[in-house]
């Protein structure tokens, strides 16, 4: 019964010490900043774009850069990286679906 209780007290013990590192996630956002998008949907292309990514790889958010600063976006994603993609552009993927189905 002593080793049962020990084993309980170390349990309990490394849980409130290390509580905050088991239930916090700690979310890697991407900010990609400073582009223009052309998005592929037959408009004219927009300057001074922002792209949240989120830590599985997914566009999160397409955001203007002329209505929301930097400040704001390190709010909601503290733990966001950054790239300035000054004079860059950004376009929809693009897939080669160019195939033979014959070999002759």
């Amino acid at each position: 019964m002593k080793i049962a209780n020990n084993i309980l007290f170390l349990l309990l013990l490394f849980y409130f010490l290390f509580r905050n590192c088991l239930l916090r996630k700690v979310v890697q956002s991407t900010l990609l900043f400073n582009f223009t998008l052309i998005d592929g949907n037959g408009g004219n292309p927009r300057p001074n774009c922002g792209l949240i990514i989120n830590d599985k790889g997914f566009i999160d958010s397409i955001i203007d850069l002329d209505f929301v600063n930097n400040d704001q976006i390190k709010h909601l994603y503290p733990t966001v990286k950054v790239f300035d993609l000054k004079g860059k552009f950004i376009i929809p993927g693009l897939i080669d679906a160019h195939t033979h189905t014959s070999s002759e």
